[in-house]
């Protein structure tokens, strides 16, 4: 299985391609005005670097935030225009999960938003590969330190941090395993998560995948 990964949602954007569970290639991508023209090309260009047609792409996931408004929907929106004009199963993926770290058992990943709130992902491994994860939106300020006081492994605003380094391998894994659960589709409604939200709105999803 060969998958296209496009995660545009913060400054370490990028696209790559995996086959099962390891990233074969992989291009970092620059925030900027010129990003949603210069995105197919680059796309283009990665598939050519490896001979990869793009009907023998399976799978195309893309990043759905938390992140920036024109460069999470630049993401999507090339993600979904491939997906429907080349028929190829779509999958979108929190891109927080992005930041995985390498060898923390349970942890916490936190990201501040315009409003100045937070969005929370919190994961803990289950079984050998199994894990659980929960993501929170619209936390206060307030109530942060009861959410992450059961954390020891805290990732604040990873994206900003060059500390923090994306965890492709990690990634590839979550994906091929939603992949393989048929977890996938065209989502014509599909909703972005934007660092910009209303101070109302509110959202907390759970979900856990062998990986």
């Amino acid at each position: 299985m060969k998958a296209l990964i496009i995660d545009t949602s913060s400054a370490k954007s990028f696209i790559a391609l995996i086959e099962k569970e390891e990233v074969t290639a992989y291009r970092a991508l620059s925030m900027g005005k010129d990003l949603s023209k210069d995105l197919f090309p680059f796309i283009m260009e990665l598939l050519a670097s490896t001979g990869t047609n793009i009907q023998e792409i399976a799978c195309i996931a893309a990043g759905i935030g938390p992140g920036s408004y024109t460069g999470t929907r630049s993401g999507v929106s090339a993600a979904k225009a491939l997906s429907f004009g080349c028929k190829i199963p779509f999958i979108s993926f929190c891109s927080l999960l992005l930041f995985h770290p390498e060898k923390s058992q349970k942890f916490a990943i936190t990201v501040e938003s315009k409003a100045q709130d937070f969005f929370v992902l919190t994961a803990e491994k289950m079984q050998e590969k199994s894990w659980h994860y929960k993501l929170k939106q619209n936390v206060s300020q307030a109530d942060l330190p009861t959410i992450l006081s059961e954390f020891s492994h805290i990732v604040k605003n990873p994206s900003d941090d060059p500390q923090v380094l994306p965890n492709y391998t990690h990634l590839a894994s979550f994906l091929y395993s939603r992949y393989l659960l048929s977890d996938s589709g065209v989502h014509n409604n599909l909703e972005i998560i934007y660092l910009h939200t209303t101070p109302h709105s509110s959202m907390e999803q759970e979900f856990i995948f062998d990986c």
